[in-house]
């Protein structure tokens, strides 16, 4: 698959940051990339990833303190992908 972006719905305070990090493989047992971190404030519109694998698993975590988030619905730009 090609991911080529994340339009996020969070809900954050103000002055609040959310982050974004991808593990990417190709096979079950295959070797493991990342891609991010993203960042997401209140005023991020999408979030280019170009991101090519057959799985992809998404973590969404904060550090600062005193951050409140709310996740809505999870948007994203797939398309089929193939190697050549």
């Amino acid at each position: 698959m090609y991911l080529d972006r994340i339009v996020p719905d969070f809900t954050i305070n103000d002055g609040g940051r959310v982050t974004l990090n991808m593990k990417l493989k190709n096979f079950p047992n295959g070797e493991i990339r990342e891609k991010g971190p993203f960042v997401v404030t209140p005023t991020t519109q999408f979030i280019r990833t170009r991101a090519r694998s057959r799985q992809a698993i998404i973590r969404i975590s904060t550090s600062t303190g005193g951050t409140n988030w709310r996740l809505g619905s999870f948007r994203m730009d797939v398309t089929q992908d193939g190697k050549r």
